[in-house]
């Protein structure tokens, strides 16, 4: 059922057209056709009603409106009139019968080809979308990845690697820091050479800039002393073990570790001493090896720390030292499966 207009409706169409809003803006507020709003309106504006010589002409077939050609129009002459998206109109509204440039047929509201609310069906919406969003081709690229991680590194202060960086001052040099200046970063520092590379500051404490950045390795930034905290090592066993070993003495609720006073070394304790823990200890020597300390009482030190076996550490637990051997027994068992290294320093 339409509504029915009173004074209250009229009174609040004067209102809104005093402040400037159009017929149809306010008709879709209050739930009636621009063409019946204005009908009131001038009811009571007479005076504000445009001579009929300054009405616009009637659209005609042929016509063009951006992309849609209109093929004919026509005038409801129903009471309301519902089409494909469900909306309802008063009887009086004109349509048109519109085809697209792309071959879309389409029913429009003449006054929306008017008002240019209505240019095509979404072909054009979307060629325009994607020309809005498409720069350089690259987003999908792990440059593209680096370059946003590096400014968010600095701008966010919810970023994970913030506090390393924008809470330390560090900055993005004008030139790349940008949402459109990506193609500026790609320039200055080329392609990725292979998948080992790594965006690198030549001087930590210096900001984000094409003087200071380089591309270099893991290997490469632990070897020049830089990013110890990014060694690349993360997914190994022996991150995992010197993690664990860390875990469980710092809990004092675990009662084999934490809660008997076994600690680590200061060597090893730090949170970014791992690469102290790896140059100690070398690589795991297979996967059947764990950490183990040879003092199964003392603490977690270099001096006291080996890779064994699942054999060599039940031979090693406290209870069958103290049941089965004697202090100067206990490696005569695994003496042969110690683990030998070659005398060579690893390479950092």
């Amino acid at each position: 059922m339409p509504i029915k207009i009173g004074l209250n409706e009229v009174t609040l169409i004067c209102r809104l057209r005093a402040l400037g809003q159009t017929f149809d803006k306010i008709g879709d507020s209050i739930g009636v056709a621009g063409p019946t709003v204005a009908q009131h309106y001038y009811r009571v504006f007479p005076e504000k009603r445009p001579p009929k010589g300054t009405r616009l002409p009637a659209i005609k077939a042929g016509e063009r409106f951006g992309r849609w050609t209109v093929l004919r129009t026509y005038v409801t002459n129903k009471k309301t009139y519902k089409t494909g998206f469900s909306s309802t109109y008063q009887r009086g509204t004109r349509f048109c019968v519109c085809v697209c440039d792309c071959g879309t047929k389409r029913t429009v509201l003449a006054i929306s080809l008017r008002r240019g609310d209505s240019k095509s069906c979404d072909c054009l919406k979307r060629e325009l979308f994607a020309k809005r969003i498409f720069h350089h081709g690259l987003t999908k690229t792990i440059e593209y990845s680096i370059w946003h991680n590096m400014r968010q590194s600095c701008n966010n202060p919810r970023a994970r690697e913030y506090a390393h960086n924008g809470a330390r001052g560090i900055k993005v040099c004008a030139r790349w820091n940008g949402k459109g200046l990506f193609q500026n970063f790609f320039k200055d520092m080329g392609p990725r050479p292979s998948k080992k590379h790594l965006l690198d500051r030549k001087d930590m404490n210096g900001d984000y800039s094409p003087k200071n950045c380089k591309w270099n390795t893991r290997a490469g930034q632990i070897r020049e002393g830089k990013h110890i905290r990014n060694h690349g090592l993360s997914d190994g066993p022996e991150y995992r073990a010197w993690h664990a070993m860390r875990n469980r003495c710092n809990n004092p609720n675990n009662p084999d570790y934490g809660g008997r006073g076994v600690k680590v070394c200061e060597r090893w304790a730090g949170s970014d001493c791992f690469l102290n823990f790896y140059r100690d200890m070398r690589p795991r020597p297979s996967d059947k090896h764990s950490l183990d300390r040879i003092d199964p009482n003392g603490d977690y030190s270099p001096e006291n720390c080996r890779w064994g076996t699942a054999y060599m550490q039940r031979m090693n637990q406290r209870k069958v030292i103290e049941e089965v051997f004697t202090p100067g027994d206990i490696d005569a068992p695994y003496v042969a499966e110690q683990p030998v290294y070659a005398a060579e320093t690893l390479d950092f």
